[in-house]
């Protein structure tokens, strides 16, 4: 109830500049994407409810012989504060790889300290293998203290990189 009531909350306040416009299609990007994990992993909605906070992400990645390259943007929702903070997503790597995708990621934060770890510094990963084709799925996967669900949109990809991903607050939208 929290999560739609946040969501809504983000529609709701959305006027009618640029930035209220992207708030407010990410917002019903955010909803779509949740009820889509929903259907995929049963009890995951009540898992987002339940948490300190979570964070809905979009990004689109291209990986071309030996270079990947992505980016995306996102927001961090605080379940306990009703804070929103919109964040940026930029992916880069090397290896050896072809394709693209379109994913979709939902963040559980389990704890406050790993949402305000995330809010202040960000997250890196790196190190990738992956062969995904439309409607691939990261079903409730424990990373420490959260919880990574992710879908492939559309797009097909093959490759295995060394790849770095940043989220930072985005300047634009907060």
């Amino acid at each position: 109830m929290k999560l739609i009531l946040a969501l809504f909350a983000a529609i709701a306040v959305s006027g009618c500049s640029s930035i209220a416009d992207t708030r407010y299609e990410m917002a019903n990007n955010h909803m779509n994407q949740i009820s889509n994990i929903e259907e995929i992993s049963p009890g995951a909605l009540t898992e987002i409810n339940d948490a300190p906070g979570f964070a809905v992400f979009s990004t689109a990645e291209v990986n071309l012989l030996v270079v990947s390259t992505g980016t995306g943007h996102g927001a961090v929702y605080n379940n306990e504060t009703g804070e929103r903070i919109y964040m940026d997503v930029f992916e880069s790597g090397v290896g050896v790889g072809i394709g693209g995708k379109d994913v979709n990621t939902v963040l559980v934060f389990n704890t406050i300290e790993s949402l305000e770890k995330f809010t202040k510094d960000g997250w890196v990963f790196d190190n990738e293998l992956d062969a995904t084709g439309n409607g691939s799925v990261v079903n409730g996967e424990k990373i420490g203290d959260i919880t990574l669900y992710q879908s492939t949109k559309t797009g097909v990809n093959l490759h295995a990189m060394l790849k770095g991903t940043r989220f930072s607050k985005s300047e634009y939208l907060n």
